[in-house]
């Protein structure tokens, strides 16, 4: 089972990313760049505790090499129990424009062939998601949520290309919450929202956002937080 408690598993069929966002540990204003550099994948995958994915990070900080997983992760979802949510590319992003649009493809057919578990897909490039799925000829799997990360008032352009994805269920991850999102903050065609703070270890301020959930207008949308 998964430390992260909105999901039940993680799958990783590649490790490796850039930060481009506060969400990442980039400055934004209001916020500085937190002590240990932000992203807590980059601060994992540092650690080289896998010897496939070495030098994907160093120092707390991504590097820029993206590496291919080995075949029992690109197996593990055919034996990942019936209901199974699944956080997908937790040390990567599905979508990065540097991931190889055959491993996409790859994995889009994992997907597909796994019915029964559902893939929550969470991107800071959403746009990018549209963009490979027309050059792979391809459709989201009816067993994804398309998801983005929103956690700052520079990143809520991306709300209108994650609206543009057909996808099962929309989400975001408002985590970590960096500043005030309200008003701001569409809820529209979302069907699901994350809120949370940063660890406190990297700890910047925080903007009450919830209290006893968020509403936008009189729309109530799920969360977990």
């Amino acid at each position: 089972m998964s430390k992260i408690e909105w999901t039940d598993k993680t799958w990783n069929p590649w490790w490796g990313c850039d930060k481009i966002a506060p969400e990442c540990g980039l400055p934004a204003p209001g916020n500085p760049r937190p002590e240990g550099g932000g992203c807590y994948a980059a601060i994992f995958a540092s650690r080289g505790l896998h010897s496939l994915h070495w030098g994907v990070a160093a120092r707390g900080e991504w590097t820029g090499l993206i590496t291919r997983a080995g075949p029992a992760s690109w197996q593990a979802p055919f034996k990942y129990p019936r209901g199974t949510l699944c956080f997908t590319c937790s040390m990567s992003d599905f979508w990065h424009e540097r991931v190889p649009p055959e491993w996409q493809d790859e994995a889009l057919d994992v997907i597909e062939a796994t019915p029964w578990v559902t893939y929550q897909v969470l991107t800071k490039r959403p746009a990018m998601a549209t963009r490979r799925l027309a050059a792979l000829n391809r459709h989201l799997p009816r067993n994804v949520w398309a998801g983005a990360t929103v956690g700052h008032p520079k990143s809520l352009p991306l709300l209108k290309p994650l609206r543009r994805i057909e996808a099962a269920k929309r989400f975001l991850s408002v985590e970590p919450l960096l500043a005030p999102m309200v008003p701001g903050l569409d809820l529209t065609a979302i069907d699901w929202v994350i809120g949370g703070g940063e660890s406190p270890s990297r700890l910047r301020k925080k903007s009450r956002f919830w209290k006893n959930g968020h509403e936008t207008g009189s729309q109530r949308e799920p969360r977990f937080n």
